[in-house]
């Protein structure tokens, strides 16, 4: 079996370093649930502005909410796990008996996690500024390919090997992606967002609540 130099240059550094690994999965995370939750406020504004929303906006309004919000809240679901670790010294056992961070060494450091978080929400803002399409691209991304940090936020799910109802969080991200992509090829969804993008300049949406 072939192997790629990025797979030969993190089989070195977790020889080298196996917490190395652990804190850019961190990180990849909390960029990714920043980045979509700072989607989900800012959509949230949007549709529910009263230029914008009507009996006809709100039902596939309401299907893309409800698919962003399962995304964020598995990788929320995700940081608490590591943070709890951290508190704790140690990782519950994971959904592999074999995963390393059933023995291994435990995350230590997030100190740039404030950083990314603003880094990811103002990369959010301008994504959805100039184009809110943009931002279900780029959340694929995140998600499926790569982060800004490096890894994918599946990938770095993995690292960790959190759970929840005998599921991986990874894979349930990955089904929680798909079923945000999937509303793409909802007429409905498609028609609301259309108007939304449209009508984006007139409505009260950069705000925090």
């Amino acid at each position: 079996m072939k192997i790629t130099r990025r797979q030969l240059r993190r089989i070195i550094k977790e020889a080298m370093d196996p917490i190395a690994d652990q804190q850019e999965a961190a990180y990849a995370i909390i960029y990714a649930e920043a980045y979509v939750s700072k989607f989900n406020q800012y959509f949230g504004n949007a549709v529910h502005d009263r230029k914008f929303m009507t009996t006809q906006t709100m039902p596939p309004a309401i299907l893309m909410m409800d698919a962003t919000d399962n995304l964020e809240a598995i990788l929320a679901a995700q940081i608490r796990d590591f943070k709890r670790a951290m508190l704790a010294g140690h990782y519950t056992e994971r959904s592999e008996p074999d995963h390393p961070l059933n023995t291994g060494p435990v995350l230590s450091d997030l100190s740039e996690e404030n950083s990314i978080k603003k880094e990811a929400g103002q990369a959010a803002e301008d994504d959805f500024r100039d184009n809110l399409y943009t931002c279900v691209e780029q959340m694929d991304i995140l998600i499926n390919r790569q982060t800004p940090v490096g890894m994918s936020a599946v990938e770095a799910l993995g690292v960790f090997g959190a759970e929840g109802g005998g599921v991986p969080f990874k894979d349930t991200a990955v089904s929680d992606m798909r079923a945000i992509t999937a509303l793409m090829d909802n007429d409905e969804v498609l028609t609301m967002l259309d108007n939304l993008v449209e009508m984006l300049p007139d409505l009260n949406v950069f705000y925090s609540r």
